[in-house]
C-alpha cells in the first residue's frame, strides 16, 4: 500500500517535530544539570550576599570597601566589643573597629596588603577611632567606616583621622595591628575581659 505524497509529508513533519522535542528536552535537562541556577537580576542587584559570596565579588580593595559600606550600617556600642568579620557581616552593623576588621579580613583573604590602625587622642580626652590601611598597586589607601580614600603617607592618615576626632594630629597616638593581632583582639585574648576593649570607641 502506497501513502500519498501529502500523507508522507505529514508523517515526516511529525517525525521531525517529535525528534526536535526530544532533543530539546534532553539538552535542557543536561544544561540544567551542568549549570547551577542563576539568580535573577533583582536578587543579584538587591539581595545581600552571604559571607561566603562576598569575597568572590571583589577584585580590588576598593571593591571590598564598597561592599562593606553598602551592607554594614554604623552603630555605636556602650562597651566596645571586637566582633569577628563574619559576626559583623551577619549582623549587618558595627562600629569603627568592626568595619575595619571586616575590611581587613576580606582583604587578607584576597591576598591584599592591609592592617588595622588604631588612633587615640592623648590623655584620653575623647573617643578613639579605627581604620583599615593598605597598599594596592603601590598606592597607600585608607578606609574609615567603609570609605575608600587614596593617601600619600601614614602621616596623612593620622591627619585625616585627627580631623574626624576633632583634635590636633600632634596630640594623637596610634598603633597598627597585623592580621594575627586583629585575630587576638577578636578572640578576646588581649582585651579587658568579657570580650571588651577600649570603651567609647
Amino acid at each position: 500500500m502506497h501513502m500519498s505524497n501529502r500523507a508522507t509529508g505529514r508523517a515526516m513533519k511529525r517525525a521531525v517535530v517529535v525528534t526536535l522535542v526530544l532533543l530539546l528536552s534532553v539538552s535542557g535537562a543536561w544544561a540544567g544539570a551542568a549549570k547551577p541556577a542563576k539568580k535573577s537580576w533583582f536578587k543579584r542587584a538587591f539581595e545581600r550576599p552571604t559571607w561566603d559570596e562576598v569575597a568572590a565579588q571583589c577584585v580590588t580593595p576598593q571593591d571590598v570597601c564598597r561592599l562593606v559600606e553598602r551592607y554594614v550600617v554604623y552603630r555605636t556600642e556602650d562597651v566596645d566589643t571586637w566582633y569577628s568579620a563574619k559576626e559583623t557581616w551577619a549582623a549587618g552593623r558595627g562600629d569603627c573597629e568592626d568595619f575595619a576588621v571586616v575590611i581587613e579580613q576580606l582583604c587578607h583573604d584576597l591576598g591584599f596588603d592591609v592592617s588595622v590602625a588604631l588612633y587615640f587622642p592623648a590623655g584620653g580626652r575623647g573617643e578613639g577611632h579605627a581604620v583599615a590601611v593598605g597598599t594596592w598597586q603601590g598606592q597607600l589607601w585608607m578606609s574609615s567606616l567603609g570609605s575608600y580614600e587614596k593617601v600619600d603617607s601614614m602621616d596623612e592618615v593620622r591627619e585625616r583621622v585627627a580631623r574626624m576626632m576633632e583634635c590636633d594630629d600632634e596630640e594623637v597616638w596610634s598603633s597598627r595591628l597585623n592580621h594575627e593581632d586583629v585575630q587576638r583582639f577578636v578572640a578576646r585574648s588581649t582585651v579587658g575581659g568579657a570580650g571588651t576593649a577600649v570603651a567609647g570607641w
